[in-house]
């Protein structure tokens, strides 16, 4: 299990999984009021690319992830 925050765009886990990452959990927050989400195109045993998806401020959103693997 690993943790972090996470950018639009290319993200790398801190340590790699050494077989696979089978799950990633997301919770956006926004800076201010926006109504925001993201989308996970891909994921790796090191890492994942996400971007965002939504309306008003979602660049300014902050995401915070739990991953888990093996």
């Amino acid at each position: 299990m690993q943790w972090g925050r996470m950018v639009n765009g290319s993200n790398t886990f801190p340590i790699p999984f050494p077989h696979e990452a089978f799950r990633l959990v997301s919770a956006n927050r926004p800076a201010w009021s926006s109504v925001s989400g993201s989308t996970l195109y891909s994921m790796s045993n090191t890492g994942f690319y996400v971007s965002d998806l939504g309306v008003g401020d979602s660049w300014k959103v902050e995401s915070d992830y739990i991953v888990f693997g093996y």
